[in-house]
């Protein structure tokens, strides 16, 4: 409704409070003070909506949500768009490198330019044979991608296109250091000198966990002649510690006259028992041979398969990717040690190696990075041949490219069904056995779920403290340590997420995606945006914004009455139906556009369900007379008494969008409801008519009403979510969690509010399905125990686009459940195919890559040497 918000939402709102909240009588907190504020002094006069225009700083004058806070306590209030450590990616293919049989190429350094030439080192493999796994590796025959490789280097005049010159550090002689494999180099320029760090195989990859130490080699020319030290200058801990088996990825950086040497550190073994996945430390030394002592903070990174870290300011910036539960994250230390995140990535480069000037210069002021190399697997498996990449992107202070702060990622149809994304056949199987078990009919209002507890909890090896003040042990202590030094992002392990990371995490899951059966494509026809499924007498129902029209759209300029301007225009709401979730029967359309000039006659779309009461109630968006851009969007709902229909509309809208200069002053999208204590609650999307850097983008809301007809009445806190695309809700134990993906700050997350409204993050996700309607046993129970979901249906863009391509229906299966346990799920070291870096939304286009061009004839800066002093080792 457009009427300012009275004191009566206040009582509304209250019945939203946890009961021991409002024992307590605390509900709020006072943004400008952080101190609580007794609800039973909130003056009752209006409250007016959080701006369209977004303060810079954090308003004193009205309570806000968790999520609103974080946005000036953590992130940026102009989100991604004004944050300097954010930036998507871009990929280019290299010129230079051959494609051989049984050749790979991964990992490269730092990249360095030296009089107008750039250099890099990298990881080469050239055997007989493709890798063959441990236990069939012998002398000639590797084990993994990384067995039986050399360091080569390459250089470049424009970054683009290389010269492949051959090796820099060749495979010693058996007995030598490393003569089993040398990969994974870093360099470093010091004194004069130039000093390539690198990881050391004494042994068969993958016999006892990765094993390998790092060394070093030197050389007085970046060309070479490389004179390998002959021994580790960074070596494992002993047994039992955090890094006893490997110091992967050496990284050098000099930083308050000291060499900071970043590395990656395992104990070898990982399961469930508590050990230790991957993190990141620092050792440090005087000079590039040594000594290096490492950290007492060790472990400085909780999180990340590589390391790439760079001078930013006064401090160190690090890109985290692949693994952990700060996975695909940037993040910042003023000290070089005490990390934390900064922003959250999408499709991140792997083991990038970047182009940073001063990286070695030292001087307090890092201008950060705007392109590198990076590695990709062909066939996004690990054991197979890797190929180099180029990525651009705006981690830096010199250039502005609003075009890398555009964060609404959509991947195209291959992506989805590629092979370590798809749902493979033998999950497929389990999780139909599975069904039995898990999917029933849709609970009522009123009716108790099962109170089955679900899977045991996973053990907790080490439920005490560490003892003595040694490295950090490789065994997780199931509490956190009170009785050593912890670094920030250690800390986090215990206080934001689970020492077990992902694996230990209820509110994380990565997701896999099944084709369906049942929806013919047709030209011009689309499908998009399910409802949640509800299950009545067996049977599965789904409703979906479906358009078929004579042509495909053609953009709101040139729209007309019959061709449509964006996917979801001239859209109908259709209904489908299915006995097992993956074959579905289109059953035809379930409410059609109203007549001229009723709301909704231009296009209906985006619906979800509820059940209420023995009937069922339809949501979606009227759009009236045109979709996209500036246009008014309400909320419509229709009514039938059964899932099959017939379906009544009614013809006013039940939830209208704000007052002028409020934050969801134009549309109300995706509306998505649930029951929760016995009132109905309606979240959606809400978006101003103002557009630019200074306006709220996305943010999600919520309204409340007793009756499915309403009336509906914001809630003051909201924006209650600060970023997400299409709104994903579920009862989750007693309160309610989120699914927020593509757009804002915290976009690619799974969040928490144990009270409906104060949302906070649980998990970092990859892959989320777009537009997500999963199958929510409870979503109408209203009793407060919250069990989860393990599957649904969402909409992929075939190519990667958005607005203007037709969109089909997949499912998605996931474990957000309290009722199985798929270990398969929460495993997050998720690497793409070559054909998803270079698909149409990440590949470089060739304006950027000339433009990019130009800004590095501006910017072409030589690497600083370190180490100004003249040294001898």
């Amino acid at each position: 409704m457009k009427t300012k918000i009275t004191f009566a939402a206040w009582t509304i709102w209250l019945a939203l409070v946890p009961w021991g909240c409002r024992t307590a009588g605390v509900a709020l907190t006072n943004a400008a003070t952080s101190e609580p504020t007794e609800l039973s002094n909130v003056p009752e006069q209006p409250v007016v909506p959080f701006p369209a225009r977004v303060p810079l700083t954090k308003p004193a004058d009205r309570p806000l949500s968790a999520a609103m806070q974080r946005l000036y306590d953590k992130w940026n209030p102009r989100e991604d768009r004004a944050n300097e450590l954010f930036s998507n990616f871009k990929y280019s293919r290299l010129k230079g490198f051959s494609c051989e049989n049984n050749t790979s190429r991964r990992d490269p350094s730092n990249v360095l330019r030296i009089n107008g030439t750039y250099y890099v080192w990298y990881t080469r493999r050239q055997t007989v044979s493709p890798p063959a796994g441990p236990k069939q590796a012998t002398d000639t025959l590797p084990s993994y991608d990384w067995d039986l490789a050399e360091i080569w280097y390459a250089t470049s005049r424009d970054g683009f296109s290389w010269t492949e010159r051959g090796p820099a550090v060749k495979r010693p002689p058996r007995g030598e250091y490393g003569w089993r494999s040398v990969t994974t180099p870093d360099v470093l320029a010091w004194g004069g000198k130039y000093y390539l760090y690198y990881q050391g195989f004494n042994e068969i990859p993958g016999l006892r966990g990765d094993r390998a130490a790092t060394s070093v080699a030197k050389a007085d020319s970046p060309d070479g002649p490389w004179r390998p030290l002959g021994r580790v200058v960074v070596d494992f801990g002993i047994e039992g510690e955090w890094d006893s088996n490997a110091i992967h990825d050496p990284y050098p950086l000099v930083y308050r006259g000291k060499i900071y040497l970043y590395y990656k550190g395992s104990p070898g073994r990982q399961g469930e028992d508590g050990t230790l996945v991957r993190a990141q430390g620092v050792a440090i030394a005087g000079h590039p041979l040594g000594p290096f002592t490492k950290s007492p903070l060790n472990p400085v990174l909780n999180s990340g398969h590589e390391t790439c870290l760079f001078p930013w300011k006064e401090g160190v910036a690090a890109i985290v990717s692949l693994d952990g539960p700060e996975k695909n994250t940037v993040q910042y230390a003023p000290d070089g040690v005490n990390f934390r995140m900064m922003s959250l990535l999408q499709v991140p480069p792997i083991a990038p190696g970047p182009f940073v000037s001063d990286a070695f210069a030292d001087n307090g002021d890092g201008r950060g990075i705007t392109w590198g190399l990076c590695h990709i697997n062909s066939d996004g498996g690990t054991v197979q041949h890797s190929m180099l990449a180029r990525f651009d992107c705006d981690l830096s202070r010199d250039v502005d490219q609003p075009v890398f702060k555009r964060n609404n990622l959509r991947f195209d149809e291959p992506t989805h069904f590629q092979e370590r994304v798809k749902l493979p056949d033998y999950l497929a199987k389990t999780i139909k056995r599975e069904r039995a078990k898990v999917d029933r009919d849709t609970l009522k209002q009123g009716v108790k779920s099962s109170t089955r507890s679900g899977p045991s909890p996973r053990p907790e090896a080490n439920p005490g403290t560490v003892a003595g003040a040694g490295a950090f042990p490789a065994v997780m202590p199931a509490r956190k340590p009170a009785n050593r030094p912890l670094s920030a992002a250690w800390a986090r392990m215990w206080d934001v997420w689970d020492p077990h990371e992902d694996r230990g995490n209820e509110l994380y899951s990565n997701f896999k995606y099944s084709p369906l059966q049942g929806f013919a494509r047709e030209p011009n026809v689309s499908r998009r945006d399910p409802s949640k499924i509800i299950r009545a007498n067996g049977t599965y129902h789904v409703w979906y914004t479906c358009r078929r029209t004579q042509s495909p759209p053609v953009g709101l300029e040139k729209a007309t009455e019959t061709e449509p301007g964006t996917d979801w225009d001239l859209a109908d709401i259709w209904h489908a139906t299915s006995y097992d979730g993956w074959i579905w029967r289109e059953q035809g359309p379930a409410v059609r556009r109203p007549a001229r000039p009723i709301t909704g006659w231009r296009s209906i779309c985006t619906p979800d369900i509820l059940m209420w009461r023995d009937r069922y109630f339809l949501y979606f968006q009227a759009y009236s007379p045109m979709v996209g851009g500036q246009q008014h969007c309400p909320v419509m709902v229709a009514v039938a008494d059964s899932p099959n229909g017939p379906w009544t509309l009614v013809e006013k809208p039940v939830i209208e969008p704000g007052p002028p200069g409020s934050w969801d002053n134009i549309k109300i999208n995706d509306p998505w409801l649930l029951v929760y204590r016995d009132r109905i609650l309606l979240y959606y999307k809400g978006a101003p008519i103002e557009r630019g850097d200074e306006y709220v983008l996305r943010m999600q809301g919520v309204a409340m009403a007793d009756d499915p007809l309403g009336p509906f009445v914001k809630s003051p806190l909201n924006p209650v979510i600060n970023s997400g695309h299409e709104t994903c809700f579920w009862p989750w134990k007693s309160g309610i969690a989120a699914l927020v993906s593509l757009d804002g700050p915290e976009k690619n997350t799974i969040q928490y509010a144990p009270d409906g409204l104060n949302f906070e993050v649980t998990s970092l996700i990859q892959v989320p399905p777009v537009s997500p309607g999963p199958f929510v046993l409870d979503a109408f129970a209203g009793n407060g125990h919250g069990r989860g979901f393990t599957w649904g249906l969402c909409h992929i863009n075939p190519d990667g686009g958005g607005g203007t391509s037709e969109s089909i229906l997949a499912r998605f299966d996931c474990d957000l459940s309290l009722d199985v346990d798929r270990p398969q799920f929460k495993r997050n070291n998720l690497r793409f195919d070559e054909a998803t870096y270079f698909q149409r939304v990440l590949a470089l286009p060739d304006a950027m890559r000339s433009a990019i061009l130009k800004d590095g004839i501006r910017l072409k800066t030589h690497t600083v040497m370190g180490g100004f002093v003249s040294q001898t080792p």
